[in-house]
């Protein structure tokens, strides 16, 4: 099997899920995967019901494991070549069906069918933000590829066939459907309403506090994290449940702690999030 191990050399934005890289930051990761893709891609722009438009990838194989398959009419092949450039380098790591490193997900549930990863699992980074008695926020590496580049951009109109170039390379933002104001007050309301019948009579007090604690702390998230990005703020943990913050599992040996931070090793990491306001 050709597959290669690759130190990829990327640009970053100045800021996490920024589109200004003025500054020129860059960071690395190893790539460890196929060496070529075929990819198929669409001929024919979108209809109603169809998932795929003109020049979206459809398909992607492994250039050494594609078996000899009859390709749909709409479709036209491309090689990707991750050795031609770190930039190919980068799209192969995000649409690879299979890479060299370990799979964690895959290997706790014991299913063997799971392919392993193009990247290393990113990083967790524990982020200081909101009040000082709560929560802090757990976000992935800013400055992993997967947290840089937008996968699902990389795969729509893709690729030029009249000129042979790719699309540019686009920066993810961080607006989510799960992050605008309206979603945020919406989960708020949500989980106030689930836990307004939480209490009876026979419940200890020191568990009935707890509950009437964690219903403030939702009824005072539109002021308590005002100045605090969307995409930072942190529900309270129910109580008597587990942190949802991150998977006690898979995630729990990945987390960079704010008391164990690296001034080197997470040198790339914190620099993606120095300069927003009220996180640290």
């Amino acid at each position: 099997m050709a597959w290669i191990t690759k130190t990829i050399t990327y640009k970053v934005p100045n800021q996490r899920h920024s589109m200004d890289d003025s500054e020129g930051k860059t960071s690395t990761e190893v790539y460890h995967g196929p060496s070529k893709l075929i990819l198929w891609l669409c001929k024919t722009d979108k209809t109603e019901g169809e998932d795929y438009g003109k020049n979206d990838i459809m398909h992607v194989w492994d250039a050494d494991n594609m078996t000899e398959r009859p390709m749909p009419l709409d479709c036209y092949a491309v090689e990707l070549d991750a050795t031609e450039s770190d930039e190919m380098a980068v799209r192969a790591a995000m649409i690879a069906p299979e890479g060299g490193h370990e799979n964690v997900e895959a290997k706790l549930s014991g299913d063997d069918s799971i392919s392993g990863l193009c990247l290393k699992k990113p990083k967790l980074y524990e982020v200081e933000c909101g009040p000082a008695d709560q929560l802090n926020a757990i976000i992935r590496d800013p400055s992993s590829i997967m947290e840089v580049y937008s996968k699902q951009d990389i795969a729509i109109d893709a690729y030029d066939p009249a000129t042979g170039k790719w699309k540019p390379l686009k920066y993810r933002t961080g607006v989510t459907e799960d992050r605008t104001d309206e979603s945020i007050r919406a989960i708020r309301n949500g989980k106030l309403q689930d836990s307004d019948n939480m209490f009876n009579a026979d419940m200890p007090a020191a568990l009935q506090k707890e509950w009437t604690d964690y219903r403030q702390i939702l009824r005072d998230i539109p002021e308590d994290w005002k100045d605090v990005p969307n995409e930072f703020i942190v529900f309270p943990t129910e109580p008597q449940t587990v942190d949802t913050r991150y998977d006690e599992k898979t995630d729990k040996d990945d987390i960079v702690w704010i008391k164990d931070r690296d001034a080197i090793a997470d040198a790339d990491a914190l620099k993606q999030i120095e300069n927003i306001s009220n996180v640290g």
